[in-house]
């Protein structure tokens, strides 16, 4: 009974490797892609570029230099805020979800958008291959030691990541400098006790 199992064991074996050299391949080019990639997947990803807003009414995409600078503002709610754009090509809808980071090129203190819990609208072409989202701010608290001072000139890499409902996502980044774009407040993002920066969004390191 042993000796019999063995027979198919090896037959099987056999027929494996006659169909894999009549397959034109050895055995390491053939069956799953030891890359783990696969090329119809890859080739649908989604190709994500880091901007700034502009035009008129800051609505329209222009692409964010290497080493550009990256405009810094505050609100009226309070906080400091680099302002950047994404545009997504090959979307293919109106309605995706995506995440901004700004990472400190010295240090890799990292800031974040609020994680996307929903797929948000996106300005599009007719046939929704290139889409926009523009003026997505940032909240800058925690990239840099306390005061607005030691932001104007930081040195930072933006990363975007998009993914649709479907699961497919891309991702891309950029270099660039953060710059004040009209005379800072003094006061902004710093607390008059203490002393602590108090700037909000998802700061993934802890601050400085």
């Amino acid at each position: 009974m042993r000796s019999n199992q063995v027979v198919r064991c090896c037959l099987r074996l056999s027929l494996c490797a006659a169909l894999t050299a009549a397959a034109g391949c050895d055995s390491d080019e053939c069956g799953v892609d030891p890359s783990g990639r696969d090329d119809a997947a890859a080739g649908d990803a989604i190709e994500v570029e880091v901007g700034l807003s502009g035009g008129i009414g800051e609505l329209e995409f222009v692409p964010l230099e290497p080493g550009g600078d990256i405009p810094l503002e505050t609100f009226g709610q309070g906080g400091t805020h680099a302002t950047v754009a994404v545009r997504a090509r090959g979307l293919g809808t109106n309605v995706a979800f995506f995440d901004v980071t700004v990472e400190n090129a010295r240090t890799r203190a990292v800031v974040m958008t609020v994680p996307s819990s929903r797929p948000q609208l996106w300005i599009c072409d007719e046939a929704r291959e290139v889409c926009d989202q523009v003026s997505v701010h940032v909240m800058t608290g925690g990239l840099a030691p306390v005061g607005i001072e030691n932001r104007d000139g930081l040195e930072v890499i933006v990363h975007a990541q998009v993914r649709d409902e479907t699961g497919r996502r891309g991702s891309g980044s950029q270099e660039g400098v953060l710059r004040w774009m009209g005379p800072p407040l003094r006061d902004a993002g710093v607390r008059d006790a203490g002393g602590a920066d108090d700037d909000g969004g998802a700061d993934l390191d802890g601050g400085l």
